[in-house]
């Protein structure tokens, strides 16, 4: 089959992830066109990469080289007016990577009855984000996993214990630095809370940040005594060994979040999840199994406690993490695309 699939956001290919940290959407979208090439399929990838190259068996166009004429399979990645880009297609499929209302605006409901697409999702609460007005077929293919995440490399927790979050900083986590500095330091003085985001870590590097997160960065950085420490997130190598080296995910739950890539991630390598059942979130963890899930802030807190400085609570929900949550590849996941042509 000869497949297409376009994307236009930022620049990246398939090896991007290998190299520097990369979305979770930009992640999937690779990961997708590298199990369907592996399939034996025909794969063209057109985004804002900076030059021509082959990765996974898929090969990958610049933004400004010739469309083909016509494909068998269009996957067009977030934005309607990608289905058009190809103008022979035997099927066309719209992926969405976010919240999905932005469909109900009238341009895009034109463009989406012009060229009937079968629109994709993640997971049910991706799919409950929009209400399909006009009936369009629709599907959920759970995205895979990248192997820096399926290895068989075991935990090793570091020391002093800590923590980490991975929440976009207007997700939440003001409450959970406020929830860390009066309910688990004081009990755990020891312990430290890592949180990766860029955005942070150039603001307390010095660098001007967006007037949303100054009021997070304040907060952030009075805790650092609080042993409140900002990271820069990594390649998928070096965020694999950090999840490995962990006690615990701590996650906030945001209503509107549609899959949660990083604790998939996280769990897939054998850290325990402590989160607020809220958003897509509830559906990555088992609660009592592979993590937490509490709406209440004193429950919350202590499970991060049992977490930090019990041995065996850690050992349980580690084990039970890797065993259950591990396993699918971006092979399966694109075997799931292909049960719908």
């Amino acid at each position: 089959m000869r497949v297409t699939l376009i994307d236009d956001t930022i620049p990246f290919d398939g090896n991007t992830a290998q190299l520097q940290p990369l979305g979770g959407a930009e992640k999937a979208f690779a990961g997708l066109a590298g199990g369907l090439g592996r399939s034996h399929h025909e794969v063209q990838v057109f985004n804002r990469c900076p030059h021509r190259l082959m990765a996974d068996s898929a090969t990958w166009e610049t933004w400004d080289s010739p469309r083909p004429e016509e494909t068998d399979i269009l996957v067009a990645h977030r934005k309607p007016e990608l289905l058009g880009m190809v103008k022979v297609a035997r099927k066309r499929f719209l992926w969405m990577a976010g919240e999905a209302s932005y469909l109900e605006k009238p341009r895009n409901r034109a463009l989406l009855d012009q060229h009937k697409p079968m629109i994709v999702f993640s997971s049910r609460a991706h799919a409950e984000s929009w209400s399909n007005p006009d009936r369009l077929r629709t599907v959920i293919v759970p995205p895979g996993m990248r192997p820096e995440y399926l290895a068989e490399a075991l935990t090793a927790p570091a020391e002093p214990p800590h923590a980490l979050t991975t929440i976009h900083p207007l997700h939440g986590l003001d409450w959970l630095i406020d929830l860390w500095r009066e309910k688990i330091h004081p009990i755990a003085p020891k312990a430290q809370l890592h949180v990766y985001s860029a955005a942070l870590a150039k603001g307390v590097a010095g660098e001007p940040v967006a007037p949303a997160i100054e009021p997070i960065l304040a907060r952030v950085k009075a805790a650092a005594n609080a042993g409140v420490v900002v990271k820069m997130p990594m390649a998928d190598p070096q965020m694999a060994n950090a999840y490995r080296e962990a006690r615990a995910h701590l996650h906030p739950g945001f209503a509107a979040e549609i899959y949660c890539h990083t604790v998939g991630e996280s769990q897939s390598c054998g850290l325990p999840l402590v989160a607020r059942p809220r958003g897509a979130v509830k559906d990555r963890a088992y609660h009592g199994a592979t993590g937490f899930l509490f709406n209440d802030d004193d429950a919350y807190a202590n499970a991060v406690l049992r977490l930090l400085n019990d041995d065996g609570t850690y050992k349980r929900l580690s084990d039970a993490a890797r065993a259950m949550q591990r396993g699918r590849r971006w092979d399966e996941a694109a075997g799931d695309f292909e049960s719908h042509w």
